[in-house]
């Protein structure tokens, strides 16, 4: 498949769409795992205090029944052996809950780590995304849109559309600023300012005589006001007279 059979008219295009759902794609997928991150990071917290809590109770357990020990208060041998199983099992699981705060600091650091190479690489993919996106949007307008759009106005120019003459007096119209606009704002593009304005001819009782009478003064090379003068009977205001 070739680049003009693409689902966009120009190459110029496709990169400009293509960069923009890349810096989408990519922005959208750096936000969610800063998100995951941050819940991540939070739930940590949460249970790194219900485990300093849990640790708190078991120590002040421990402590009573190590007391306990001391003043002798097992009254048998085996409430004594029973007692001690129970120290050791507190101590068992102290020290599990106590091992088990830095393997999860571990993990979170590895997770930031990762975050961090990850928004690194998301933020230059970004970067590359929008100088490629003024790069496309830019080659699209200046070397795509701007020569079809001259290319509509030769061809609306040759259809009749839009006239480089006033279609009154037959000046040549070199600007588009010497056109002149229509009540709505719209730009009018068969005659020039001097001739309409708002929507209305300047001088509308003027004669067919009268404006030959002006063109004829106006150009001081006979050549040109001959010419001028001739072709004002082709022009829309007057071809009906």
């Amino acid at each position: 498949m070739s680049i003009t059979k693409l689902p966009t008219d120009s190459f110029y295009k496709f990169i400009t769409v293509l960069s923009l759902i890349c810096i989408i794609y990519v922005s959208n997928s750096a936000s969610k795992r800063f998100i995951e991150y941050r819940n991540e990071l939070i739930l940590f917290h949460q249970d790194s205090l219900q485990t300093f809590f849990q640790i708190d109770t078991l120590t002040s357990n421990k402590e009573i029944l190590e007391t306990k020990m001391k003043c002798n208060y097992p009254v048998n041998k085996k409430d004594s052996i029973l007692m001690a199983y129970k120290i050791s099992h507190l101590e068992t699981k102290i020290q599990f809950l106590q091992n088990q705060i830095p393997l999860r600091q571990v993990a979170i650091q590895d997770n930031k780590y990762y975050l961090t190479i990850t928004m690194r690489i998301s933020f230059f993919l970004i970067i590359i995304g929008i100088l490629a996106l003024f790069w496309g949007f830019i080659n699209w307008y200046y070397k795509q849109q701007i020569t079809r759009d001259q290319e509509i106005l030769k061809e609306h120019i040759k259809l009749g559309y839009i006239s480089n003459y006033c279609h009154s007096c037959a000046a040549q119209i070199k600007k588009d600023a010497e056109r002149p606009k229509e009540k709505t704002g719209e730009i009018n593009f068969k005659y020039c300012t001097d001739c309409y304005q708002d929507g209305k001819f300047t001088e509308p009782n003027l004669t067919f005589e009268e404006m030959k009478t002006k063109v004829r003064n106006h150009y001081r090379i006979k050549f040109l006001s001959i010419w001028r003068i001739h072709s004002l009977k082709f022009k829309d205001r007057w071809k009906n007279l």
